[in-house]
């Protein structure tokens, strides 16, 4: 086997394969004598008929066929091993050769997982900010918008259609005006929302809006410490893994739309926009996250990182645990699971690292 490889742009290679007649030859005639035996052919018993009777019987096409089936794939992966090669999608094949007698010549084009660089990800510094406290000022207005809404919410109960935000005002189907009534928050609305009175609801509001600073807080420095980790990044993005980026974020507002009980295609419909323009309005931000992936990638490798097999049983769903998925599927939710946990573990140490 002979073999030509040229690197491409974007992790691409394309090899030019060379197999030899002899090979093919070889394979041909082992092919034709296991079907052979499986062939029936008036005077002979199986197995015995002369292996051209056999072709001419079963037909050149589908010989060629099996040959081609059998020997390119072998030789593909040949070469791969001998050029350390890993694509990370399916090979796309062009026949150049592949004829009776003579060599077998092919292209395949592979993407591979790109190299990246990160030079300087020891050295990124981020001053987190402080969470402030919150207020009674933030607590009051919180309280205040749930009681508004609550007040639709009965209103709307009753039987008025529609509210203008402006006005503060419903609306009966007729067009009629209906004065929301002026009331403040008591202990009756904080029971209806599941607390004991007013304090006790206030206390739950102070607490939910402190879970949010916090978070908010610390999804900021997190933007920041990656931000500067992309800037130290080296890396040419794969179009494949561009695409496949596309298709997740395709998949999850179908399914964040679906929550709501709408149709991909009827948000499309109403935006007046195709699938196609939703990819191409998106690619920015799937090449983003596609790097954030790779550079989380390689601080694993950098820094040592692993997941235990005690961790991913730990953050496996219960369905897997019950048995009540295929062994196919178990591996596949713990390969995700094990890879999660390993970017989770990356993205901490730069955060470690950042402030350091």
């Amino acid at each position: 086997m002979q073999k030509e490889v040229q690197k491409l742009p974007k992790s691409e290679y394309e090899l030019t394969v060379t197999v030899p007649a002899e090979t093919l030859a070889k394979q041909r005639r082992h092919i034709l004598e296991n079907l052979a035996a499986q062939v029936e052919i008036s005077g002979f018993r199986k197995g015995k008929a002369p292996l051209e009777m056999v072709e001419s019987k079963i037909g050149r096409d589908r010989i060629s066929r099996e040959i081609l089936e059998s020997v390119l794939p072998h030789s593909l992966i040949e070469a791969l091993k001998e050029e350390k090669l890993m694509p990370i999608t399916d090979p796309a094949v062009s026949i150049l050769q592949f004829e009776l007698g003579k060599d077998l010549v092919y292209k395949a084009k592979v993407t591979v997982m790109p190299e990246v660089k990160l030079e300087d990800y020891q050295n990124i510094r981020v001053k987190k900010k402080e969470v402030k406290e919150v207020g009674e000022k933030e607590i009051e207005e919180a309280v205040m918008s749930l009681f508004e809404r609550w007040k639709v919410a009965q209103e709307t109960e009753k039987g008025q259609s529609k509210v203008a935000d402006s006005e503060k005002v419903l609306y009966t189907p007729g067009g009629e005006k209906i004065s929301l009534e002026k009331k403040a928050p008591d202990d009756e609305f904080a029971k209806k929302l599941g607390a004991k009175d007013l304090g006790d609801l206030k206390d739950k509001v102070k607490k939910e809006l402190e879970i949010q600073e916090k978070y908010q807080v610390e999804k900021e420095f997190e933007n920041e410490v990656v931000g500067k980790a992309l800037k130290s990044i080296e890396v040419e993005v794969p179009e494949a893994l561009i695409e496949a980026e596309l298709n997740r974020l395709l998949l999850n507002f179908s399914q964040y739309l679906a929550q709501y009980g709408l149709k991909l295609q009827d948000y499309l419909s109403k935006e007046g926009k195709t699938v196609e323009q939703l990819r191409a309005q998106w690619r920015d931000q799937a090449e983003a996250n596609v790097k954030i992936e790779l550079m989380l990638r390689k601080v694993s490798e950098r820094e040592g990182i692993e997941v235990t097999e005690a961790e991913v049983s730990e953050n496996l769903p219960l369905g897997d645990q019950q048995g009540e998925k295929t062994p196919e599927e178990k591996e596949r939710e713990k390969n995700y699971v094990y890879h999660a946990l390993r970017q989770g573990k990356a993205l901490s140490r730069l955060k470690e690292i950042a402030q350091k």
